[in-house]
């Protein structure tokens, strides 16, 4: 549910590419930065249900048995984690789309190159 959901907003976000390179063609750089301002408002409005549903939600241990109820925990655990990386992932796909639609893929470029050692330390602390 989670991933189709998200699925979801990345499809609507990842509109602002198509949109900003068109206005970046005609030259209207009012058009330009609207298209950014839209998705990155596309992305906080698609993201506050998509982090509700799992902030919100509790497992039932009354009705699990002493396993289940760990695997829920658990469950619930990586959801919740998960909720709070929602809203800033559909803001890196729209400013990626901006900056490419805008001939200036650099900056997107050593962000996510710097990201990689520092998701590969976080992995290995744990």
């Amino acid at each position: 549910m989670f991933f189709v959901s998200f699925t979801f907003g990345m499809g609507l976000v990842s509109a602002v590419a198509p949109l900003a390179a068109q206005a970046f063609g005609a030259r209207n750089p009012r058009m330009v930065r609207r298209a950014l301002r839209v998705g990155l408002w596309a992305a906080l409005l698609i993201s506050l249900p998509l982090m509700a549903l799992p902030l919100s939600r509790r497992a039932d241990p009354a009705r699990c048995s002493a396993r289940r109820r760990r695997r829920a925990h658990l469950a619930q655990q990586y959801l919740f984690g998960l909720a709070w990386g929602i809203l800033p992932a559909l803001w890196f796909i729209a400013i990626r789309g901006f900056m490419g639609a805008v001939n200036r893929p650099e900056p997107i470029l050593w962000i996510t190159l710097a990201a990689i050692p520092a998701n590969a330390r976080a992995g290995l602390s744990r």
